[in-house]
């Protein structure tokens, strides 16, 4: 809870920096992160609201590096709700929008968190090329959480002598 309360004073700053310089896409982007931050906070409604009017910015102003990112977090928001259309929505747009303009960070991201969804409402996993993830440590060592609570819940046997270089992650 506190780290989503300094992300959520981190990203309002920025928000507000940003404007004053007249970097509008920037701003957008911590707009983000400070629905993000919202939403780790319990104000799901709030949250919700800022990446409602992200979203129709990104798609107005043909922003896709924006409009990934804000349907992958919208995706993980109604997942954690239990509005599985909206997310499963949210999360193929974003993923297909990451994947078309090479977005590999945002494609890992949002396949991490979609196969997390599809798991926790009883449907299949997708696989996805993980090559490219092994640049990005948090993202790798988050899809390896994935992978031991998938086999977890399977009631397969795990290797509990993991060492994550992360500080914990949290899966919704």
């Amino acid at each position: 809870m506190e780290k989503s309360r300094q992300a959520s004073i981190f990203a309002e700053q920025s928000i507000e920096d940003y404007l004053v310089c007249g970097n509008i896409q920037q701003m957008y982007i911590y707009k983000i992160n400070y629905a993000d931050s919202l939403f780790g906070l319990g104000y799901t409604q709030k949250a919700l609201s800022i990446l409602k009017e992200v979203i129709q910015y990104a798609r107005g102003n043909d922003q896709p590096q924006i409009l990934d990112i804000a349907l992958l977090v919208q995706g993980n928001i109604y997942s954690y709700c239990h509005n599985s259309d909206i997310a499963k929505q949210s999360y193929e747009e974003g993923i297909s929008i990451a994947k078309r303009i090479s977005l590999d960070w945002d494609y890992i991201y949002g396949m991490i968190y979609y196969n997390l969804h599809l798991f926790k409402n009883n449907m299949e996993i997708i696989d996805f090329d993980e090559n490219t993830i092994k640049e990005y440590v948090y993202l790798k060592e988050l899809n390896d959480i994935l992978k031991l609570y998938v086999k977890c819940k399977h009631g397969e046997e795990v290797n509990t002598e993991v060492n994550f270089n992360i500080p914990a992650a949290r899966l919704h």
